[in-house]
């Protein structure tokens, strides 16, 4: 697919009742820029392990801002999905979505963003900055043995950025997660690698296994030097572990190689093995 690399302004204007696979565009490149456009009611699909969002399937080193989404369903199985974008290598700012996300089996889903990371030539990195989430991401009819894993109010997979923020003042007011089919799922982000700063969640959050009220998994990657961090953040949402659920915490489910800092948790939190009040389980 070509990437779009012009202007599109949307004026403030709606784009209602849309159909489409993998979103608006395909696919933006270096240079795009998307903004002010409002999008209700549509529906985004894909193939399986297709990339799906509202806007673009993928962001690759383009502009995303002053977007609103109302009412819309973005499914899709087996890659990664989000309420804007299903990959995002660019920027996303001063933008909101009420909609409902839909993960099949081994998808990674989020409200704004199902990967917010680098691309594979290492030359586009992600940001995501003052965005809010008033979605449910959660999962589609799945058999017993069948998991969605990296499911976040915000985005399901944060990647390292060097040494950057690149997830800054967002905050997450949905669903997050599904009773029996989740896995790593937390109410800003499911697997956090990269660094976060100002973040809070009032997103109700289930699952099975690394379930936390900002991220489900703050995991620093042995390859990298860079530490994953999350600074600033707070959860007030209830955290619900599934019977026999283990690594559930206020803040964070599992943390590994990795920190938070001036962290606060007022929610509730019901689980089985290795619960706790800020981080379930804690590995140096």
């Amino acid at each position: 697919t070509k990437a779009f690399t012009g202007t599109f302004d949307g004026d403030g204007h709606t784009i209602v009742g849309l159909q489409a696979k993998g979103g608006i565009f395909g696919k933006l490149g270096s240079g795009a820029v998307v903004k002010n456009i409002n999008i209700a009611s549509s529906v985004f699909t894909g193939n399986t392990s297709d990339s799906v969002g509202a806007v673009a399937a993928e962001n690759n080193g383009g502009s995303i801002s002053g977007i609103s989404g109302y009412g819309n369903t973005i499914k899709g199985s087996g890659g990664s999905i989000g309420g804007l974008v299903g990959k995002n290598y660019g920027g996303i700012s001063n933008s909101n979505d009420h909609s409902t996300v839909i993960a099949g089996a081994d998808t990674v889903a989020g409200g704004i963003a199902g990967v917010n990371g680098t691309n594979a030539d290492k030359d586009k990195g992600g940001t995501i900055d003052n965005v809010q989430s008033n979605s449910a991401v959660t999962t589609g009819v799945l058999a017993k043995d069948q998991y969605a894993s990296h499911l976040g109010g915000i985005v399901g997979k944060n990647e390292l950025l060097l040494d950057k923020y690149n997830i800054n003042n967002v905050s997450a007011h949905g669903v997050t997660g599904k009773t029996g089919n989740t896995k790593t799922s937390g109410g800003i982000v499911g697997t956090n690698e990269g660094r976060i700063s100002n973040a809070y969640n009032e997103s109700i959050i289930h699952g099975s296994e690394n379930i936390g009220g900002v991220a489900g998994k703050n995991v620093t990657q042995a390859a990298n030097s860079n530490m994953a961090k999350l600074n600033d953040v707070a959860n007030a949402a209830e955290i619900i572990g599934d019977a026999g659920s283990q690594n559930i915490g206020g803040l964070v489910g599992m943390q590994e190689r990795a920190t938070t800092n001036q962290g606060r948790n007022t929610g509730a939190i019901t689980g089985c093995t290795y619960v706790g009040g800020m981080v379930g389980y804690n590995k140096a």
